[in-house]
């Protein structure tokens, strides 16, 4: 047997019970100088674990209104990532038709639908083997920290700093975290060099089974997406056949932006898929 195993096999062979005392001294550190000041568990907070429809506000400000209507009086705001109980929901008869008319009925008031994401706290047990391949996994809470660990700072947030609600992550090894407990290490797909750690309770392995093609035996050439921007859904289809709906959320024009910026608006006309990224 190996006498000085790595942090990666004590893991794999062990599991979340031993990490308290195999890595007692990491990376050349005592355990006790780890500055855990920074980091602070973020999910669940009790006692809002089971209370209900939860959103986060997706902007950097939300108004909450006295009335579901844009005109209404303005009684409160909530600002970017705050969490919000939803209570209701309403769609106005007098909205516009071309309009997304829902509404939710909060502490206070009502907000739009469209500046708030319904999320779900949900943790999950950690795995303590990633292939070599890597591990698609989805964020399952609100929104999770990332960090980054340098010989010269000790722990630090990773620039990009928060992954959120139901996005998709490539996990590629298991190690511990701020915390001593298990952290996923996260590889970016747009740059491989980039690599950052989450916690593991917070990210749920997808298996592979979950995003196999679907319909194999209907040809590639006879399979579309359609999205109507009007409408802001997305409608899949094989052959004559809609087989997948979704609501979407379009590129706003930004007519501020230079000459050499890239437009920010959803482009029109027929396209071919050559490549996917999960996000």
């Amino acid at each position: 047997m190996k006498e000085n195993l790595s942090r990666r096999e004590i893991i794999k062979l062990s599991g979340l019970a031993f990490l308290s005392s195999a890595f007692s001294l990491v990376k050349g550190r005592n355990k006790s100088q780890v500055e855990y000041s920074d980091y602070e568990p973020l999910f669940p907070r009790q006692p809002e674990y089971d209370m209900g429809m939860i959103a986060r506000v997706g902007t950097k400000q939300v108004d909450i209104r006295s009335q579901p209507n844009d005109e209404a009086r303005i009684v409160g705001n909530r600002f970017r990532d705050q969490l919000i109980h939803i209570y209701g929901s309403v769609r106005p008869e007098d909205a516009p038709i071309f309009y997304n008319t829902l509404w939710y009925r909060v502490w206070g008031g009502y907000v739009h639908s469209a500046h708030l994401q319904i999320v779900k706290w949900q943790l999950n047990e950690p795995v303590y083997y990633i292939p070599d391949a890597g591990q698609l996994c989805e964020v399952t809470v609100p929104y999770t920290e990332a960090y980054q660990y340098t010989n010269w700072e000790g722990w630090i947030k990773w620039r990009g700093s928060r992954l959120y609600y139901s996005s998709t992550h490539w996990a590629t090894d298991v190690d511990e975290g701020p915390d001593g407990r298990a952290w996923y290490q996260i590889t970016s797909e747009l740059s491989k060099a980039e690599k950052y750690m989450v916690p593991a309770e917070h990210l749920r392995i997808i298996h592979p089974s979950e995003y196999a093609p679907l319909s194999k035996h209907i040809p590639p050439e006879m399979k579309r997406v359609e999205i109507s921007l009007s409408e802001q859904r997305l409608r899949a289809f094989e052959g004559d056949k809609e087989v997948r709906s979704a609501r979407i959320s379009s590129g706003i024009p930004n007519p501020r932006l230079p000459p050499e910026e890239l437009p920010t608006a959803t482009p029109e006309g027929s396209f071919s898929i050559f490549s996917k990224i999960s996000r």
